[in-house]
């Protein structure tokens, strides 16, 4: 018997389903509208964004989200993803997540 349906197969979804089962071994049904691998996380390309070094800050990160965001972003959610981002893409990491790299480092940008 199914537990947990998640819906959803980019990252967070993929990520809910594992640590709902890793956490209480449930039986975990993911429900998906296409074949996996062709979420938008899939074809997310080009880097990301995330503080990962002594040259870099939550607070700056924060401050060029919001400058992006033209006025429409939730200031609270921008400051949790700032501050949330490098041990979700460290976790990511751990689970085989592949990211693009640049000389060793997470790319950037394009």
């Amino acid at each position: 018997m199914t537990r947990v349906v998640v819906v959803g197969s980019g990252v967070a979804g993929l990520t809910a389903a594992l640590e709902a089962h890793a956490r209480d071994g449930v039986e975990v049904t993911l429900v998906t509208k296409a074949a996996l691998g062709t979420s938008n996380t899939a074809w997310a390309q080009g880097g990301v964004a995330v503080v990962t070094d002594a040259g870099d800050s939550v607070a700056s990160h924060v401050a060029d989200t919001l400058a992006a965001g033209a006025g429409l972003s939730d200031d609270d959610a921008v400051q949790v993803l700032c501050a949330d981002g490098p041990e979700a893409v460290a976790g990511l990491m751990r689970r085989g997540v592949l990211f693009d790299v640049d000389a060793g480092d997470l790319a950037r940008g394009l």
